[in-house]
Protein backbone atom coordinates (compact mmCIF):
# COMPACT_ATOMS: atom_id res chain seq x y z
CA UNK A 1 0.00 0.00 0.00
CA UNK A 2 0.94 3.64 -0.04
CA UNK A 3 1.93 3.53 3.65
CA UNK A 4 4.54 0.90 2.86
CA UNK A 5 5.97 3.00 0.03
CA UNK A 6 6.33 6.02 2.31
CA UNK A 7 7.75 3.94 5.15
CA UNK A 8 10.49 2.41 3.05
CA UNK A 9 11.41 5.06 0.50
CA UNK A 10 14.99 6.23 1.06
CA UNK A 11 16.39 7.51 -2.20
CA UNK A 12 16.08 11.02 -3.57
CA UNK A 13 13.41 11.87 -6.06
CA UNK A 14 14.44 12.86 -9.62
CA UNK A 15 14.58 16.57 -8.66
CA UNK A 16 17.15 15.81 -5.93
CA UNK A 17 14.89 16.32 -2.92
CA UNK A 18 14.54 13.57 -0.33
CA UNK A 19 11.78 11.10 -0.98
CA UNK A 20 8.78 11.27 1.37
CA UNK A 21 9.98 8.24 3.36
CA UNK A 22 13.30 8.13 5.15
CA UNK A 23 15.56 11.18 4.90
CA UNK A 24 18.84 11.31 3.02
CA UNK A 25 22.21 11.44 4.79
CA UNK A 26 22.26 15.25 5.22
CA UNK A 27 18.75 15.20 6.68
CA UNK A 28 19.72 12.38 9.04
CA UNK A 29 22.73 14.37 10.26
CA UNK A 30 20.57 17.47 10.71
CA UNK A 31 18.10 15.42 12.81
CA UNK A 32 20.90 14.21 15.09
CA UNK A 33 22.46 17.65 15.53
CA UNK A 34 19.21 19.56 15.91
CA UNK A 35 17.82 17.05 18.42
CA UNK A 36 20.95 17.37 20.54
CA UNK A 37 20.94 21.16 20.30
CA UNK A 38 17.30 21.43 21.37
CA UNK A 39 17.84 19.29 24.45
CA UNK A 40 21.20 20.77 25.48
CA UNK A 41 19.84 23.09 28.18
CA UNK A 42 17.70 20.39 29.81
CA UNK A 43 20.52 17.83 29.59
CA UNK A 44 22.93 20.32 31.22
CA UNK A 45 20.70 20.39 34.31
CA UNK A 46 21.06 16.62 34.82
CA UNK A 47 23.69 15.01 37.03
CA UNK A 48 27.05 14.12 35.51
CA UNK A 49 26.25 10.42 35.84
CA UNK A 50 22.90 10.80 34.06
CA UNK A 51 24.46 12.89 31.27
CA UNK A 52 27.22 10.29 30.76
CA UNK A 53 24.69 7.44 30.69
CA UNK A 54 22.47 9.27 28.21
CA UNK A 55 25.44 10.14 26.02
CA UNK A 56 26.53 6.50 25.80
CA UNK A 57 22.99 5.28 25.09
CA UNK A 58 22.42 8.02 22.50
CA UNK A 59 25.68 7.11 20.76
CA UNK A 60 24.61 3.46 20.65
CA UNK A 61 21.21 4.44 19.20
CA UNK A 62 22.93 6.65 16.61
CA UNK A 63 25.31 3.84 15.61
CA UNK A 64 22.36 1.42 15.26
CA UNK A 65 20.49 3.92 13.08
CA UNK A 66 23.49 4.36 10.79
CA UNK A 67 23.97 0.59 10.42
CA UNK A 68 20.26 0.10 9.73
CA UNK A 69 20.20 2.92 7.16
CA UNK A 70 23.20 1.32 5.44
CA UNK A 71 21.49 -2.09 5.47
CA UNK A 72 18.30 -0.53 4.16
CA UNK A 73 20.06 1.26 1.31
CA UNK A 74 21.62 -2.04 0.27
CA UNK A 75 18.18 -3.58 -0.12
CA UNK A 76 16.64 -0.75 -2.15
CA UNK A 77 16.65 -0.25 -5.89
CA UNK A 78 17.13 3.04 -7.71
CA UNK A 79 13.43 3.81 -7.27
CA UNK A 80 13.66 3.61 -3.46
CA UNK A 81 11.62 0.42 -3.33
CA UNK A 82 12.95 -3.04 -2.41
CA UNK A 83 15.24 -4.24 -5.21
CA UNK A 84 13.87 -7.77 -4.81
CA UNK A 85 10.34 -8.77 -3.84
CA UNK A 86 11.69 -11.17 -1.24
CA UNK A 87 13.40 -8.23 0.55
CA UNK A 88 10.16 -6.33 1.15
CA UNK A 89 9.55 -7.72 4.65
CA UNK A 90 13.15 -7.03 5.70
CA UNK A 91 12.90 -3.47 4.33
CA UNK A 92 9.70 -2.82 6.27
CA UNK A 93 11.25 -4.29 9.43
CA UNK A 94 14.32 -2.07 9.08
CA UNK A 95 12.13 1.01 8.56
CA UNK A 96 10.24 0.24 11.78
CA UNK A 97 13.50 -0.35 13.68
CA UNK A 98 14.96 2.92 12.39
CA UNK A 99 11.86 4.78 13.54
CA UNK A 100 12.14 3.22 17.02
CA UNK A 101 15.86 4.08 17.23
CA UNK A 102 15.13 7.69 16.21
CA UNK A 103 12.49 7.96 18.95
CA UNK A 104 14.90 6.46 21.50
CA UNK A 105 17.66 8.88 20.44
CA UNK A 106 15.30 11.84 20.63
CA UNK A 107 14.16 10.90 24.14
CA UNK A 108 17.75 10.51 25.32
CA UNK A 109 19.06 13.82 23.97
CA UNK A 110 15.96 15.88 24.77
CA UNK A 111 16.24 15.24 28.51
CA UNK A 112 12.86 13.51 28.71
Amino acid sequence: GSRSKAAISLRKSPDGTPSPGQPDEDARQFFLEESSRRGAKKIASLSYEERAKRAMLAEEAEDRMIRMYDDLEGLLGEDGMPARVEDREKVEQLARQIKAARQEYLALVSGE
